[in-house]
């Protein structure tokens, strides 16, 4: 019988616990085959496998060690798009996709041809909750953003003197 190695799991920050929370091995016998995410959860994060620092490089299969320790969740940031609707105007602007907690700059303002005699100014980009005004930070959090240009109308007034 031979020394035996205890191997634990850290979620690293993850609320939930990985499918199993620790192994044994017998230090000359063997191999374990690493636990899978379990109920393991990190908003805006997706689990990538364990490693002794909880950073790359991430472990994959099976694994064995000869000292005692804990292996790290590995966490990699999901990808979020960030998309554009002109919603009549003449440009449709492009952003490259962020990650959780990264921050971009709204596009700037866009045009709109007139349609029947009707003007139109460009008077921010509405995400469906808000309006924000082009060129404003934006911080990504869990979920794709979209936005959608809108628009106010232009009016002409004019004045009738009157006789006066």
């Amino acid at each position: 019988m031979g020394f035996i190695v205890a191997i634990g799991y850290s979620p690293n920050g993850a609320a939930g616990t990985p499918e199993r929370s620790s192994d044994r091995l017998n230090y000359d016998r063997g191999l374990i085959t690493l636990p899978g995410v379990g109920t393991m959860v990190k908003p805006g994060y997706t689990f990538a496998g364990w490693s002794e620092s909880g950073l790359a490089p991430v472990l994959s299969g099976q694994y064995e060690n000869h000292l005692d320790v804990t292996l790290k969740a590995v966490w990699t940031p999901t990808s979020y798009s960030v998309t554009y609707d002109p919603n009549g105007g003449n440009t449709t602007p492009t952003q490259v996709s962020r990650t959780i907690g990264q921050t971009f700059s709204l596009a700037n303002a866009i045009t709109r041809n007139d349609a029947n005699s009707i003007s139109y100014t460009f008077a921010g980009w509405n995400s469906g909750s808000s309006v924000f005004q082009a060129g404003e930070t934006i911080t990504v959090g869990t979920a794709n953003l979209n936005y959608s240009a809108t628009w106010v109308e232009e009016f002409e007034v004019t004045y009738a003197n009157n006789g006066g």
